[in-house]
Order: structure tokens, then C-alpha cells, then sequence
């Protein structure tokens, strides 16, 4: 009787076990199909301003008028501070404020040394931490 007794009772952890597995299997089933139907793009980052001219290999002339241009993926009405940067070091003020239109004629002063190592940064008005430089370009 004790080893009918033993059999029963293998037989009921044996199934026990079963149901549990079944169980657990089907919810890491259920969880894996759930996250598999979400989605997620890839955050791609546009940058806000882009400055398009001049670039590295623009050389531009004293006593001249260049387009600036830049194109943007901001929609709002913005305004940008022009400045003119030799290496790491500021120079002039080209524009305190220029609308976000894409264009900016400027006049170069005769004043300014020759240089290979000038760069334009375009600074929001609004959010001064927002800036933006562009290549190295020359001046003669």
C-alpha cells in the first residue's frame, strides 16, 4: 500500500510541476510577444542650426561682401547673434540679431588680420547655450 501510496503522490508532484511549468512558460510567452509589438524608433538627432557658408575650404576677402547662410530644423522665430571667433577667441560681433531667414550678407572689415583660423558662431538669442560654429575658413 505505501508504494501505491509513493506512486500517487509522484504522480501528483510530477503533474503539479507540469502546470506550474506550463504556467510559467506561457506569462515569459506572453511577456516576450509584449515586448515584441512595442515599437521603438531610434532617436535620430537633427541639429538645430546648421551653418552652411562659409565652410573649410571658403577663402574670403577683406573689403568684401559673403553670405552666411545656415539652414535650420527649428520651426519658431528665432534670432541669432553672429560673431566672428579666431581659433577659440572672440574678435567682432557680426549681427546682434539676425532673423532666422537662412541669410546674412556681411561686409569684412579691412581691419581684420589674415588668417586660415577664423570661425563663424551663430548664438539663440533666446538660449544662449544654444550655439553653433562652423568649419575654420580663411581670411586674406
Amino acid at each position: 500500500m505505501q508504494s501505491f501510496f509513493n506512486f500517487e503522490q509522484r504522480i501528483i508532484s510530477l503533474m503539479l510541476l507540469i502546470i506550474l511549468s506550463i504556467i510559467f512558460l506561457q506569462c515569459r510567452t506572453d511577456e516576450k510577444l509584449e515586448s515584441e509589438s512595442i515599437i521603438v524608433p531610434p532617436e535620430i538627432e537633427i541639429p538645430p542650426l546648421q551653418i552652411i557658408s562659409p565652410n573649410s575650404s571658403d577663402i574670403w576677402y577683406v573689403n568684401s561682401v559673403h553670405e552666411i547662410r545656415w539652414i535650420t530644423s527649428s520651426t519658431q522665430m528665432l534670432t541669432y547673434r553672429i560673431d566672428l571667433y579666431r581659433k577659440n577667441y572672440f574678435k567682432i560681433n557680426i549681427s546682434l540679431a539676425t532673423e532666422n531667414d537662412g541669410s546674412y550678407l556681411w561686409e569684412i572689415p579691412e581691419n581684420l588680420p589674415r588668417s586660415i583660423h577664423y570661425r563663424i558662431k551663430f548664438a539663440n538669442t533666446r538660449n544662449v547655450s544654444d550655439t553653433t560654429f562652423s568649419d575654420y575658413f580663411s581670411i586674406r
